[in-house]
């Protein structure tokens, strides 16, 4: 039996489902699997892998996966040999957004590295997009089809034998048993906040800091409303850079946990045991919010583990189709599940945006056991938001602002944030509530000087501070987008260094005015700043701004411009980090 190797490279989650995914059905089909976060491999092992694949996202400006940086920069190193990976076979599949201009950065990167060591490309690179109407889910099913093509011809199956693509239920990776129940008075609301020494423990790059400050900046009759929560670093000694990142560790509504809880069927009070599943293929670590530290409770599981309220993809309902009895809801789940009903699951899923709650509740005869729910939900991942202070005017107190998510969806639903819901309620008198939070390098980054490593002649790019500013900056914010800017706008006011501000009120005229507007109306401003050397940073929505932005600006070169292709002379902004870009959806 040919034993193969998956690495992934995962910030949110989804490089680590396709490479699940990818090892279920290589094990299908006879193979030995291991798969593993890259930077859980030891990658000095690499060259003893006859066969590999690699699943990569990217983030930020192009930016690896915080754990595939570890086994990145190892393969960079200088000193490995050019046939180091001669006796390895691979394929790698990458997961971006092409409305960024570095789309697919890494897994480019990554794959062009490995045959830079002697690898030998079993396929072509494959590139998910989420930009396609059917998400990575798209690409990979083409993808897969010619890696199960390309790993036949290099492994084939011994003369007679037939690959088992039966659908069969693979077994859970953590075993739940019942231990008893937990005595519990009157529920307060403040459970999470219970909660948080624990899960402190559990992650030793966070910090507990009381909320300060917790305002709505928005009037009445906004279309959304906007927050602004200031967080006391005072106690914990965290300092924080402008530009920097606030990732905030959230826990699930208590209202949603008893509604998740009634349609599943359990027990909240119900105290569990959960061990690593000995018949998994994967040693896979537990949960690290709940275990170590003895039994827990179902509601403690569904308080801050269980991201029950985000959006399934198919790989939940390849698993729900093996808990349903009604035959009809099997059907419709197996369809939903197939390559042939991409399309079907877009428009039932991520269309609408429906959770994995309201998706139970559509098929109720589907009902698998809390073993299997931590394979088929992801876990409650931490959010990240700019910070929108600077540490020169408030260094103890850094500030995010946020634009809640609450409407209603096109099936009457109403949909409510996890994390800007969670953050709402914080109080912040008479005992303010705590946050359980880390600090994160922030990916828009102002190119800055350069200096010599010491001992080599590798060189970092530092951030820029205010009075090394040598080039014009042109900031364009939409929304919360703002944020990141307010930090930097802070100390360049102060600095003397701010020369225009320019407004786009897109909804409070009749007729509506918006940035790529006003960017048209100042191109021979906007020209002159970067023919000296000027930065664009754009913040903001990924929906339909990031493009026309750029077009605006291709306009600008253009029309006030000299050069004689625009395009290219964007292209060239991009590829010189001088057009960065952070967008969410």
């Amino acid at each position: 039996m040919a034993s193969l190797l998956i690495l992934y490279g995962s910030q949110g989650g989804c490089a680590e489902e396709v490479a699940e995914r990818l090892g279920r059905d290589c094990e299908r089909r006879g193979y030995e699997v291991r798969v593993s976060a890259m930077d859980d491999y030891d990658v000095l092992s690499l060259p003893s892998e006859g066969t590999m694949i690699a699943v990569a996202s990217t983030t930020g400006q192009g930016d690896a996966p915080d754990n595939m940086r570890k086994f990145w920069t190892f393969l960079l190193k200088k000193s490995l040999p050019a046939h180091s990976l001669a006796s390895t076979s691979f394929a790698v599949f990458g997961l971006g957004d092409s409305s960024y201009a570095k789309f697919n950065a890494v897994a480019k990167r990554l794959d062009k590295r490995l045959e830079m060591l002697g690898g030998k490309r079993m396929l072509p690179l494959g590139l998910g997009d989420d930009q396609d109407s059917g998400g990575y889910d798209q690409k990979l099913d083409v993808w897969a089809v010619e890696l199960w093509k390309a790993l036949a011809h290099l492994h084939p199956l011994p003369e007679g034998s037939v690959p088992d693509l039966s659908d069969i239920l693979p077994p859970s990776r953590f075993c739940v048993s019942k231990v008893g129940k937990r005595s519990l008075g009157a529920v307060d609301g403040r459970e999470g906040q219970q909660l948080l020494a624990t899960m402190k423990l559990a992650r030793g790059d966070f910090h507990i800091a009381p909320v300060l400050t917790n305002v709505s900046i928005t009037g009445e009759g906004a279309v959304k409303e906007v927050r602004h929560l200031e967080v006391d670093l005072s106690l914990c000694n965290q300092p924080y850079k402008t530009g920097d990142i606030l990732a905030v560790q959230p826990t699930n509504r208590l209202e949603d946990v008893e509604n998740f809880s009634r349609v599943m069927q359990l027990d909240l009070d119900e105290m569990v045991k959960i061990e690593p599943n000995p018949q998994h293929r994967s040693k896979t670590a537990l949960p690290a919010l709940l275990c170590g530290f003895g039994p827990v409770a179902v509601r403690d599981i569904l308080l801050v583990h269980l991201d029950f309220m985000n959006t399934p993809r198919r790989h939940f309902f390849e698993l729900l189709f093996h808990f349903a009895t009604d035959k009809t809801q099997k059907e419709r789940i197996e369809e939903l599940s197939s390559v042939s009903g991409r399309d079907d699951l877009y428009e039932y899923c991520q269309k609408q945006r429906r959770t994995f709650l309201e998706v139970f509740r559509d098929f109720p005869d589907a009902r698998p056991p809390l073993s299997y729910l931590f394979d088929m939900i992801p876990p409650l991942r931490p959010r990240q938001f700019s910070i929108s202070s600077s540490p020169r005017v408030a260094p103890h107190r850094p500030s995010i602002t946020l634009a809640m998510v609450d409407y209603v969806s096109r099936t009457k639903m109403r949909r409510v944030g996890v994390c800007t819901s969670y953050l709402k309620e914080m109080r912040t008198s008479p005992h303010p509530d705590q946050l359980l939070f880390s600090i994160k390098e922030g990916t828009l980054k102002i190119p800055g000087v350069k200096r010599m490593k010491e001992g080599g002649t590798v060189e970092d790019e530092l951030r820029m501070e205010t009075s090394q500013l040598i080039a014009p900056l042109i900031m364009v914010a939409t929304g919360t987008g703002i944020a990141p800017f307010r930090a930097e706008l802070e100390e360049y006011e102060s600095a003397g260094h701010l020369k225009r501000l320019i407004v786009a009120y897109s909804r409070m005229q009749d007729k509506k005015v918006y940035v790529q507007d006003k960017i048209r109306e100042e191109a021979s401003l906007l020209w002159h700043a970067l023919e000296e050397g000027g930065v664009i940073m754009v913040c903001g929505s990924s929906d339909k701004m990031p493009r026309d932005v750029r077009q605006a600006f291709v306009d600008v070169v253009n029309s006030a411009g000299q050069a004689d292709d625009a395009e290219q002379y964007v292209r060239t902004l991009e590829a010189t980090r001088r057009y960065l870009q952070e967008t969410w959806s």
